[in-house]
């Protein structure tokens, strides 16, 4: 497998990472108590559940890098999402599930915002052409980063639909997520699609339907 470069610039990913972040805490602080057990529109999954599941997201960043460093590179920034194709996705929703079970739901912002702070600091000590052991692979910190940016943006969505909020995003992890599923689509956008990073973003994770046959892109 070719690993290709990743052409988005690590302190940009971290930038659009914190940002977004910052977003979704503010979202998580104002959660009402009847809300946590909302459902989501994600199968099994409730707003408890997903904030669990952006908690860890963003843990990874530090975990990976604390763990001995591979010698080759096998996942780039498009390829890691090809990889993560194959995962089970009842595997997933249970580890969100059990996380969320050990964390009371008050507690739950004030986690993601630490978390966030540790992924922020160990990210930008570490070089941007460090190598990262993932369960999918080894992959390099300014790849992994984006990944993280585009979890973010689209379970980010997620909340703010299930929560009946206006589906937006910070603009610098817009642009990342929206260079991510261009870079899998490998096609121009469909035309109403063009200047509409959101829709595109949600009609290429299937949150929208989309006549075009290539959408979409991510499930």
């Amino acid at each position: 497998m070719s690993v290709r470069t990743c052409p988005i610039p690590v302190r940009r990913s971290h930038a659009a990472l914190v940002a977004e972040a910052a977003a979704i805490e503010q979202v998580l602080r104002h959660v009402a108590d009847d809300d946590w057990g909302a459902p989501t529109g994600l199968p099994a999954w409730s707003v408890r559940d997903l904030a669990a599941h952006l908690l860890r997201g963003v843990t990874r960043v530090g975990a990976y890098l604390a763990a001995p460093e591979p010698h080759d590179v096998e996942l780039d920034w498009l390829s890691y999402w090809q990889a993560a194709s194959d995962l089970d996705p009842h595997t997933i929703a249970a580890r969100a599930t059990e996380l969320a079970s050990r964390i009371p739901s008050r507690d739950l912002p004030g986690r993601f915002s630490r978390a966030v702070g540790e992924a922020s600091r160990t990210a930008l000590d570490a070089p941007r052409d460090r190598t990262l052991p993932t369960p999918l692979g080894s992959i390099r910190l300014d790849a992994y980063l984006t990944t993280r940016v585009v979890e973010l943006v689209v379970h980010g969505l997620d909340l703010r639909r299930a929560l009946g909020l206006e589906q937006v995003a910070t603009p610098g992890a817009i642009e990342v997520t929206a260079l991510v599923l261009d870079g899998l689509l490998a096609l121009p956008r469909p035309v109403d699609l063009e200047r509409d990073d959101i829709a595109f973003i949600l009609a290429a994770t299937g949150r929208h339907a989309h006549p075009d046959p290539d959408l979409p892109v991510l499930g």
